[in-house]
């Protein structure tokens, strides 16, 4: 169109001084790309119409527990569980116990995830209407400390072999960076590792569901887990070493 209007404009100028037929020309030369350019203009400015609204499937959000993945069977709630204490507790001796068949010097922080922000309970069922009062489970991300010159495959091998001993489903997931190593109890624990490339393998435990009427965020969660005991930030105290 630009291009149209240069020529015509060329034309004009060619043909100014020429007879009125000739200039009429040149004139309705201009005028009609110009019209037209006008028209496009005006066709591109005009409202589009919005968008159909989503079908109900595509609007709703996606799951929001990235622990549900570990669980062998997500949304069973756990009829042994009596309180959020003592699920958490239970948690923490299973890392512990994984941390007694490995090697001296092997231990697990919450430091890298904000101390205390390593673990946090969330509802099992975060599509339920009404979420309130959906089964939570609680899940605690740690960093896994090992001596100098570890070799971390080897390592998260080892702690799924330590699984196995004890009677717990294992398995290697291809979705993962690998090696890792996913863990699930008869009681509905799980324990997954996963490789961290040139970093030490991060440790990630989960409870199973339990009642929302049992959640208690007050539950303290250690700093440090070693083989021996947990180790608490003040003024938390000191922690039951069994």
């Amino acid at each position: 169109m630009v291009c149209a209007i240069s020529a015509c404009v060329a034309v004009l100028l060619l043909l100014l001084g020429k007879t009125p037929r000739s200039r009429g020309v040149a004139i309705g030369c201009i005028i009609v790309p110009v019209v037209l350019a006008a028209a496009m203009l005006l066709a591109g400015c005009a409202p589009t119409a919005p968008p159909p609204p989503l079908a109900d499937s595509e609007s709703r959000p996606k799951h929001s527990v990235t622990t549900l993945d570990m669980k062998a069977d997500p949304m069973t709630v756990s009829p042994s569980i009596t309180s959020q204490r003592q699920a958490q507790e239970a948690l923490y001796g299973y890392m512990r116990k994984t941390l007694q068949g490995l090697p001296e010097g092997v231990m697990l922080d919450n430091k890298r995830y904000g101390g205390y922000g390593g673990g946090s309970t969330a509802a099992c069922d975060s599509e339920r209407v009404d979420i309130e009062n959906s089964p939570v489970d609680f899940a605690d991300f740690r960093d896994m400390h090992t001596p100098p010159g570890t070799d971390y495959n080897a390592l998260i091998a080892r702690v799924g072999d330590i699984w196995k001993s004890w009677g717990w489903q294992v398995e290697e997931r291809e979705s993962d960076d690998k090696p890792s190593r996913y863990g699930h109890s008869s009681d509905g624990y799980s324990l997954r590792i996963q490789s961290a490339g040139s970093y030490e393998p991060t440790l990630v435990g989960s409870t199973p569901c339990f009642p929302a009427h049992l959640r208690d965020d007050s539950v303290p969660q250690p700093r440090v887990i070693t083989k021996d005991r947990l180790l608490y930030d003040e003024p938390s105290g000191t922690p039951p070493t069994n």
